[in-house]
């Protein structure tokens, strides 16, 4: 699971991608279990109603560049 402080992963998403997730989202995802951070990055992207093969591959990259600095 991710190490270091999740909410300031969730802001950090927020501020720098746009991908501002609901309180809702941010707990469940805050307490569920990935096998790893390919998961992560998938349940992030479908809690923002994103589709994964859509996304523009920027802010895919750079999603899992965040991901992985708090993994």
């Amino acid at each position: 699971m991710m190490s270091g402080d999740i909410t300031k992963f969730f802001d950090e998403i927020c501020v720098r991608l746009g991908l501002c997730l609901s309180m809702a989202a941010r707990s469940r995802l805050a307490l569920g279990r990935f096998r790893d951070e390919d998961a992560f990055e998938l349940a992030v992207l479908e809690a923002e109603n994103l589709d994964p093969l859509k996304v523009d591959r920027r802010l895919r990259d750079e999603l899992r560049h965040t991901i992985d600095r708090y993994w």
